[in-house]
């Protein structure tokens, strides 16, 4: 039976984050609003009933841009609608949570009877608001083109200008494979981390920001690499990437056949993975070449693909 896929973005905020992100924004709008002492401020009851409604409003923002962001992941990928994505997320994701913010904090003044216009909101921790949802779209959006960059370990790895090495097997949490040979991928399964060897890999998967590797044991995990990172990765003549967000392992191909202009794969008995097996009509002739060559080189030339 195949585990279950942690469907988490690599290095999008995570619940406790995004809880833990809200508290501190709130705290440092109503702080740099104020013109008292510090101490005076805290200490008023006006504080604690904004801290508690300026806290509600922070996790109704930071939830709203976290979950537009996730749903145009799922149904309008950057990598294949750029500019439509990037419009509806300025509309959605920076627009309307601004309108929003607005409508909240006006509730705010109107059931406690404040003035809004003589509030100097708009003056003071409205801009505030603004940047911040700015700069929560920006850190979502580059957690897509680059999901590694906020990755502490694999930054200071590349520091070092050396390959990230399986820990030692007293270290909690991590699984490292032994007995086999090949580049190491660090591959999670939530609070899980595995090194594995590219050899016992039967396929990749990339959709949108979230990325799965399907293993020769039935087990699915989640990679933080790019597609053109695993290109580089991956050992020369024994993977084939065969459409943009899909690379095989030739290891599990049987045969091919040939489908209108596109290629067909017929994986070896056993092997099932939920994973499209059509080889793009671009890529077709090339795939062709390389398992050609692969089966020369395994010495199993003998079964014909259907050209």
């Amino acid at each position: 039976m195949k585990r279950s896929v942690n469907i988490s973005r690599p290095c999008y905020f995570s619940y406790y984050q995004r809880l833990l992100a809200a508290l501190l924004a709130a705290y440092y709008i109503i702080i740099e609003g104020q013109p008292g002492p510090f101490y005076r401020t805290v200490q008023s009851y006006d504080f604690l009933i904004t801290m508690v409604f300026s806290s509600v409003i922070a996790v109704i923002l930071i939830e709203l841009v976290h979950w537009i962001t996730v749903l145009l992941d799922r149904y309008l990928p950057w990598q294949y609608y750029l500019w439509p994505r990037l419009a509806l997320q300025v509309l959605l994701g920076v627009l309307m949570v601004i309108e929003i913010d607005l409508v909240l904090v006006k509730f705010f003044f109107r059931l406690f009877r404040y003035d809004f216009e003589s509030s100097g909101y708009l003056v003071s921790e409205f801009p505030l608001v603004k940047w911040m949802i700015y700069l929560l779209n920006i850190y979502y959006w580059t957690c897509h083109y680059a999901p590694g960059l906020f990755d502490v370990r694999r930054l200071f790895s590349a520091l070092r200008k050396t390959p990230m090495l399986p820990p030692s097997k007293s270290e909690e949490n991590t699984d490292t494979e032994e007995g086999s040979s090949g580049q190491v991928l660090v591959l999670r399964l939530g609070s899980r981390v595995r090194h594995v060897p590219t050899d016992q890999v039967a396929c990749f998967k990339k959709e949108s920001a979230a990325g799965y590797a399907y293993l020769k044991d039935g087990s699915v995990w989640n990679f933080d690499y790019r597609i053109s990172e695993l290109v580089d990765l991956l050992p020369k003549g024994m993977f084939f990437q065969t459409s943009r967000g899909i690379i095989y392992s030739l290891e599990v191909i049987e045969n091919y056949r040939r489908e209108r202009k596109e290629g067909i794969l017929i994986l070896k008995p056993g092997v099932d993975l939920e994973v499209s097996r059509t080889v793009s009509r671009e890529r077709y002739m090339e795939f062709r070449e390389c398992f050609d060559a692969y089966q020369r080189s395994t010495g199993t030339l003998g079964s014909d693909g259907q050209n």
